[in-house]
């Protein structure tokens, strides 16, 4: 499935014949298992054994369930692309690693901008310095009310209308847990996140 220019950082060897949608939750341990596979055994595999065949997108997906971890991650990540989107896979996976300091119990007492704050702080660490905390920070700080406002406000940052369209495109297309892999715009439920490289190759195999 074709993505939007602004969010290149999300592909993976553009343009191919085949497109994998690849939809994930930054708090979801499933999601983490896949990625870490996938990221550094299966894609390079499968980018060597058959080059230019198959186009990966990643495709975040917030997870109500787990809302608070599931959507600031993946407000993290839609500002690294902003930033730096050849760090957007990289950082991913890495953020994974971390998945757990965004767990449920791990935010219950804190407000949405010091769990910006902390994950801005992770981000500049993971990228080796690339991004400053403070890049992050700025584009998904929400302020205060102002005095002279009567009332309180809904606020979008320039991210929000990325979060929009990931958010649409995961609706549309009916996916609901995660991981979910999708092939040319059709979900194939027989890839989990144990399916081991041997089993991936013989699926993709098919769709040559």
């Amino acid at each position: 499935m074709a993505l939007p220019s602004r969010l290149s950082g999300f592909a993976i060897n553009p343009p191919a014949a085949n497109s994998v949608d690849i939809f994930v939750d930054f708090v979801c341990p499933f999601s983490a298992k896949l990625l870490f596979n996938w990221y550094n055994e299966f894609i390079p595999l499968i980018q060597k054994t058959y080059p230019n065949q198959f186009q990966f997108i990643l495709r975040p997906q917030v997870q109500p369930w787990h809302a608070i971890g599931s959507a600031l991650t993946m407000e993290a990540i839609l500002a690294v692309n902003k930033i730096k989107p050849s760090l957007v896979w990289p950082i991913s996976v890495e953020l994974m690693k971390h998945q757990r300091l965004f767990f449920d119990t791990a935010v219950v007492n804190e407000n949405k901008n010091q769990i910006l704050k902390r994950l801005s702080d992770l981000i500049e660490i993971l990228s080796n310095e690339e991004i400053n905390s403070s890049q992050i920070y700025e584009i998904l700080f929400i302020r205060s009310k102002s005095d002279t406002e009567l009332i309180h406000q809904n606020l979008d940052t320039i991210i929000t209308n990325d979060l929009k369209y990931f958010t649409r495109f995961s609706r549309q297309n009916g996916i609901h847990v995660t991981p979910t892999i999708s092939i040319d715009g059709v979900v194939n439920p027989s890839i989990e996140s144990s399916t081991d490289i041997n089993g991936l190759i013989n699926i993709f195999k098919s769709y040559l």
